[in-house]
């Protein structure tokens, strides 16, 4: 029996079935998360994040299954481009799933995902790279995707965050592997990651790592110079150090350029939203700003002192754990760690990441005229790579447990004992301090530190977090003698991480449906709209329930204009800002705005609904509906439905233009459409020059098709030139023909298509061609190539060497 035990404690097996064992172990995890999960909507409906993916991915399944990648989407936030948004996923390899799944399976496989890609690299870099026992390894894999320090973030509530922490493991994991070969096949393993990465969930955290793996090169190198016995060494590595980071660089910009440099030009151009909550997340490189909202004190006194939540209180434990013994075992803590140079490469890597935006924003504090200097390294939000901390404190308290010779019990010297007594019972006390606000409720009424963060709960919650937090503390300070209380920890070790990573995919309702009688499914509002399949809605005023104007933008084939966007369009949000303020003498500098469309304070005129496609609309009960051409269809319980009555013109005409400021432009937007086309001043020099209009005309149009990839076309009829105006958004992707030649469209209103049209019989077609998607794949193919021949050169290189 003992030897069994024995056997099963100390499994090892080769490096080839490492890799298999730790496949089939993630594809029955992900089997197991399926089978633990209600089919969406989930969560709070009033909670965006928590729903805002399932439209997005149930839009996707759309698109994959009709073969159709026209990325214009005109019924989404008034015609949008969202693969250049920043959390738009289409060219995402695993999306074939849509081909075999339903909508609501294929968002719930999308969701789950990433945890299994994390389980499996966190595990079979332990196992493999690290050389643990193989439950420490799989313990570790379901810890780190249990994510509990990126609790405190936005990162666990939208899977676009969570294909990063997924695909961290794996870069490493690569690196570790190919640098034994080269340090430069490392350079570009971890490049074609991040490209990866880019690909599957947009640029959400490539600012952020891309400086992290330039901090690690960086200190890697400085090492080996420092190090270096003569100035020519020296050199050679300066020189290597600088083609890693190029190797590096060209690798995730060129294998991910297919998605970054559309995307660079976008947010650059067209986004409103440079920096701040959303996707982009400060991608903004060509605008400094200054931001230290999410810097390392304020991430540190969130995550680890706020521990308000019940599992944050167990990494306290774990975090203090870990120290308790590294206090106990100065110097010796990773002696028998296999590669573990990359685990000082990591952990030091990681503090000065976290440490910079701190120390910037202090250096801007003391010496104001190098501010600006500054400014870019205070302008990133951090903690849009804190899992890399995550990460740390759980590969360091896997390679302690690893380790039995890492243990409190005989240690040497009363210092190092006192200094790891002290930190363990800091850390037990921890844990039981949700039983002490429990048992002493007015001790959370109070202003007392630490019991001012904590909240009165159930005190079944606070036995949890003891229990849980002694059992990580015994195992992480002590080590078992007996080999049958070694296994039993073992599996309890395997119980605590699943846990662990199972509340975190349950965070904020994911996959469970806990709050669905919000949704109010039995309403005769409801139903109309379940059933309204192709048609758009936009609502009357903002107080319109989120589980109907922003949760379900996209379900089912319905649309909503108001759609949560990560990037939105910079020419819209500015429109809607001074329309806010079009009545204020001064209105306020215009420096983007919120992601939100149409976030309107004031009414909405009918006219908006002459441009933006709306076939319907929720009134609230006690609201007065101002708007022309609809009639109420259904009465509801809530809200009642009103329908457009009839079409509304699809092209427009004008026979002059006169150039506005765009406050007094959105003055007019108000009326009613004229002969006279208003362009902003800024955009009046994108207005072609044409001969002037001198005597009326009523053209017509005809023959109008709008196709499902997005493109326009119909004939015009005139006997004097006129201006076009189709009430589409303008953006600069748009191409529009006359006759099949190419002609420049010019912006009409500030946020529609406006073009020239000579005397005579035309056909317009309109098609909108994503900018810079072209160099973007060229890119993509050139340094894949490149990539391909520089390994076989290698390679080859290898090969005669050893003959």
């Amino acid at each position: 029996m003992k030897s069994f035990l024995k056997s099963i404690t100390q499994f090892q097996i080769t490096t080839c079935h490492k890799y298999f064992f730790a496949l089939f172990l993630s594809i029955i995890i992900g089997l197991n998360l399926y089978s633990r999960s209600d089919m969406p909507p989930y969560g709070n409906p009033i909670n965006e994040i928590s729903d805002l993916y399932w439209p997005t991915m149930v839009d996707i399944a759309h698109a994959w299954r009709t073969f159709d990648f026209g990325f214009w989407r005109r019924e989404v936030a008034g015609g949008l481009n969202l693969f250049v948004t920043g959390q738009y996923p289409l060219l995402n390899p695993t999306n074939f799933m849509a081909w075999f799944l339903s909508d609501d399976a294929f968002f719930l496989e999308k969701m789950i995902e990433p945890y299994v890609i994390g389980f499996f690299f966190m595990t079979v870099l332990l196992w493999d790279v690290f050389r643990t026992r193989w439950y420490v390894a799989v313990f570790g894999g379901f810890a780190y995707m249990g994510l509990l320090l990126c609790k405190m973030t936005p990162m666990i509530e939208s899977s676009y965050f969570l294909y990063g922490c997924g695909l961290f493991p794996g870069m490493v994991l690569v690196v570790s592997k190919l640098a034994q070969r080269h340090v430069y096949l490392a350079a570009l393993g971890a490049g074609c990651m991040l490209a990866l990465q880019v690909i599957m969930e947009g640029v959400t955290q490539l600012p952020q790592l891309v400086i992290w793996w330039n901090l690690l090169a960086f200190l890697y190198f400085s090492g080996q110079i420092f190090q270096a016995s003569t100035g020519e060494q020296r050199w050679e590595l300066a020189k290597q150090w600088v083609t890693v980071v190029g190797i590096f660089v060209v690798a995730v910009l060129g294998m991910g350029a297919v998605q970054m440099v559309p995307s660079m030009h976008y947010f650059h151009y067209e986004s409103g939203r440079q920096a701040g909550y959303y996707a982009i997340n400060n991608f903004d490189l060509f605008k400094p700003g200054h931001n230290n909202a999410h810097c390392m004190t304020r991430i540190l006194m969130q995550g680890l002192v706020e521990a308000g939540h019940p599992r944050m209180k167990v990494l306290l434990g774990l975090f203090l754990g870990c120290v308790a013994v590294a206090f106990a075992h100065w110097g010796r803590i990773f002696d028998q760690v296999k590669q573990r140079r990359y685990v000082y490469l990591i952990w030091a890597t990681t503090i000065i990441f976290f440490l910079i935006p701190n120390t910037a924003l202090l250096l801007s504090q003391l010496f104001p005229v190098f501010e600006k200097l500054f400014t870019p390294l205070t302008y990133f939000s951090f903690h849009y790579a804190l899992h890399t901390l995550d990460f740390c404190i759980i590969l360091t308290a896997c390679l302690i447990i690893n380790n039995d010779t890492l243990s409190l019990r005989g240690v040497s010297g009363w210092t190092r004992r006192l200094s790891g007594w002290f930190f363990l019972l800091l850390a037990l006390g921890v844990g039981l301090l949700p039983l002490l606000v429990h048992w002493f409720p007015q001790l959370a009424a109070s202003s007392v530190w630490p019991f001012k963060f904590f909240d009165p709960g159930k005190e079944s919650v606070g036995v949890k977090i003891l229990i849980r937090t002694a059992i990580i503390l015994f195992i992480l300070s002590f080590r078992p003698r007996h080999i049958i209380v070694h296994a039993i920890l073992a599996f309890i070790l395997l119980g605590i991480g699943f846990m662990a990573m199972y509340e975190c995919f349950k965070w904020y309702d994911k996959g469970c449906r806990t709050s669905i009688e919000q949704y109010q499914f039995d309403t005769p509002e409801h139903q109309y709209y379940m059933k309204a399949r192709g048609k758009y809605i936009i609502p009357y005023r903002q107080f319109v329930p989120q589980w109907i104007a922003n949760n379900y933008n996209l379900l089912y084939g319905v649309h909503g204009t108001s759609g949560l966007v990560a990037a939105a369009p910079r020419r819209i949000i500015k429109f809607v800002h001074y329309y806010n303020h079009r009545h204020d003498i001064d209105p306020p500098a215009f420096k983007g705005g919120a992601s939100r469309f149409l976030g309107i304070e004031t009414e909405i005129p009918s006219s908006f609904t002459t441009y933006f496609p709306v076939d319907f609309t929720l009134v609230i009960k006690t609201t007065n509906f101002l708007w022309k051409g609809f009639n109420r269809v259904v009465v509801g319980k809530e809200f009642d439905v009103y329908e457009r009555s009839g079409a509304t013109p699809q092209v427009y005409f004008g026979d002059n233009i006169q150039t506005l400021d765009l406050r007094d432009l959105i003055l007019k937007f108000d009326e009613d459409r004229t002969s006279t086309v208003y362009v902003d001043k800024e955009d009046a020099k994108a207005i072609p020059a044409v001969t002037a209009i001198t005597e009326p005309d009523q053209p017509v149009a005809s023959e109008f098709l709008r196709k499902p990839d997005g493109s326009i076309s119909f004939q015009v009829h005139t006997q004097k030139g006129t201006f076009v105006v189709v009430p589409e958004r303008y953006a600069s992707g748009w191409n529009v023909r006359v006759d099949g030649q190419k002609v420049r469209p010019f912006p009409a209103y500030y946020l529609f298509i406006g073009v020239y049209v000579p005397p005579g019989t035309h056909q317009i077609v309109m098609q909108y061609a994503t900018p810079w998607l072209l160099l973007g794949a060229i890119i993509n193919v050139a340094v894949l190539a490149g990539s391909v021949l520089l390994l076989r050169k290698y390679f080859a290189a290898r090969k005669n060497l050893a003959m």
